[in-house]
């Protein structure tokens, strides 16, 4: 997932202060619609699709997925993450994207198709508060890399620099099975075999790669911990980049290359494609992975709301939705077999068995990634161009990584599924898939697969709910490597995760304790839409004419088997032909 501020602005076509240009898909309905109160639109679906992948495609894929395959023993983890990508993240997907391109309203006034629930806007918008700060930190450090790049020699090539400490080993150098480790300025030589090592000099150092060193002590310039914050490191400039979509997928098929001609890339790759299959069966394997795959589709951040309100009232929401998480999965998929294929190069070079090659945890990518350059031709352009592209604004601090993983861990694992579930609860249950459906057909003329309607209603809640509930009962407090977070820095995360979802608690009651009348009443107000909610395109249909009211009954019926039960008079259905609508406006006719 990448920045969930990207905007629009380079994405969508000029309107000239004459309402939205629109592609051919969708000139029909523009003429007959008030283009002065439109959107701009996207020119068409490529357009818009690039979008939406870009924005599936981001950082997590450079930083997260990597960690994530190799703490939870490789091909195990690809297993359940394909699972819960299919399962989990395309329903979401699709109900985000659905919900926002038929009303035109971003993350905010989506929620008028159930008012009740309008405090998950605010809940996005907190989030969004939050990720400006995790985000930053990311990008400040992919920033470093990038000015780093322009050096005569890539600085985490070698162990002759100030940072480096006792136990360096330098990127690419090797010869006839022993590794020069710095050692303050000095050399020493070491024994190795590929799973074990040992110092000629029998001291008990530390043995890290050169790139590693980098990171750890340049880069990140760990302090003790939180309590000890010793202000900016101001070696970071402000950029501004627009981040494309296929240049760093070249980029990264030119690593995969240049890897697949060193010894040892082989090596890397079967550890990520073997499964692990004791591992398999370890309960936090699926937990990681379907957090992963929540974390890389997007959902429940709020910008593919964004992005969808801007589509065309037309364009194929399934579609769309397939084709972004498949295109999502094989993206992070291929990522991570570069990434391993530059680990198994490392641990040959250096002759550490492969997971030992690396400490660094969550910061995989930036230890990998750079190394892998060294073993370029002209290292510093290809370099330079890798960053480039994964750069946009931020400062840092030496307590950033403490910051970072704290955020990611209070701000970005909890609370995007607990949003995740709840949007998927309120879309398919109190405003109900006989609804949306409805609106899916005014769209592309058909309604909800029947395998995407039982995975959103049914499937995807439930696997989301015991999710969390398993996720609590085996929390542990966070660490970084030895270091164990403080009481307080627990306290106050919990705190920052229960003030980030409290807007659709608080929202909630106040609009249900205002609602007058019976318990009945109040449902019946709770499951009604907002005046505010009807179609981006009015041309087609007059919405407010085909009303289907909700019982919980007939959504579960519907839900289940796509059978809509017998609410219409005889007046309703003749309107719903007048307008061409398919038999989901009938008695009773199976619609998937």
């Amino acid at each position: 997932m990448s920045d969930s501020s990207t905007e629009l602005g380079d994405m969508l076509p000029e309107t000239n202060g004459k309402g939205p240009e629109v592609g051919a898909d969708s000139s029909e309905e523009s003429s007959s619609a008030d283009s002065g109160d439109r959107k701009p639109q996207f020119s068409g679906p490529c357009s818009f699709l690039v979008s939406l992948v870009g924005y599936s495609m981001g950082t997590s894929d450079f930083w997260r997925f990597p960690y994530l395959v190799f703490r939870n023993g490789g091909g195990a983890f690809l297993i359940p993450f394909l699972l819960f990508m299919m399962i989990c993240g395309l329903p979401m997907m699709f109900l985000e994207v659905t919900t926002a391109q038929f009303s035109g309203k971003g993350p905010m006034g989506v929620w008028d198709l159930a008012p009740f629930f309008r405090g998950i806007g605010y809940t996005l918008f907190v989030i969004n508060i939050v990720n400006s700060i995790y985000y930053n930190v990311l990008r400040a450090w992919i920033l470093e890399y990038f000015v780093r790049s322009f050096r005569s020699e890539l600085p985490w090539a070698s162990c002759n620099n100030d940072w480096n400490r006792d136990g360096c080993i330098p990127a690419t150098k090797i010869v006839n099975d022993t590794v020069a480790v710095g050692v303050a300025g000095e050399h020493t030589t070491v024994n190795y075999n590929m799973t074990s090592y040992t110092h000629s000099d029998d001291n008990n150092r530390t043995m890290m790669t050169s790139a590693e060193q980098f990171w750890q002590y340049e880069v990140l310039q760990l302090s003790p911990g939180l309590g000890h914050m010793d202000g900016m490191l101001w070696n970071f400039v402000l950029y501004v980049m627009y981040v494309t979509v296929f240049l760093p997928l070249v980029l990264m098929l030119a690593i995969w290359i240049r890897a697949l001609m060193l010894e040892g890339s082989v090596m890397g790759m079967l550890y990520y494609l073997t499964p692990t299959f004791d591992r398999i069966t370890d309960v936090k394997v699926w937990v990681e992975a379907a957090m992963m795959a929540a974390y890389t589709l997007g959902p429940g951040w709020g910008t593919i709301p964004m992005i969808a309100s801007h589509n065309s009232f037309r364009g194929n929401t399934v579609r769309y939705s397939v084709v972004s998480t498949v295109l999502d999965f094989f993206s992070a998929v291929f990522n991570g077999l570069i990434c391993f294929a530059v680990l198994g190069v490392m641990a040959h070079d250096s002759g550490l068995d492969l997971e030992k090659t690396v400490t660094s945890g969550l910061s995989l990518g930036f230890t990998v990634y750079p190394t892998a350059f060294t073993y370029f031709p002209l290292g510093q352009l290809w370099s330079a161009l890798f960053f480039i592209n994964l750069i946009f604004v931020g400062l840092d601090s030496q307590g950033g990584m403490y910051i970072f993983q704290w955020l990611d861990w209070y701000a970005a694992a909890w609370t995007i599924l607990f949003v995740c579930l709840t949007e998927c609860v309120v879309i398919t249950w109190v405003y109900g898939l006989p609804r949306l459906s409805r609106d899916v057909e005014l769209m592309t003329g058909s309604p909800i697969p029947a395998i995407l309607r039982c995975n959103a209603s049914v499937v995807a809640p439930i696997l989301i709910l015991v999710l969390i509930v398993v996720s609590f009962s085996r929390y542990s407090p966070p660490t970084y490597g030895s270091y164990t977070y403080p009481p307080w820095a627990e306290a106050l995360g919990w705190a920052l995760a229960l003030a980030i979802i409290s807007p659709i608690v608080i929202c909630f009651v106040f609009r249900f304790g205002r609602s007058r009348g019976s318990c009945g009443k109040r449902v019946e107000d709770m499951t009604t839409p907002a005046p505010e909610w009807k179609p981006n395109d009015t041309s087609k249909v007059s919405y407010g004419d085909v009303h289907i009211p909700w019982t919980f009954t007939s959504t579960l019926i519907f839900n289940i088997t796509g059978r809509q039960r017998k609410h219409y008079d005889n007046a309703q259905n003749q309107e719903a032909s007048k307008h061409e609508l398919s038999p989901l406006y009938k008695t009773d006719q199976p619609i998937a």
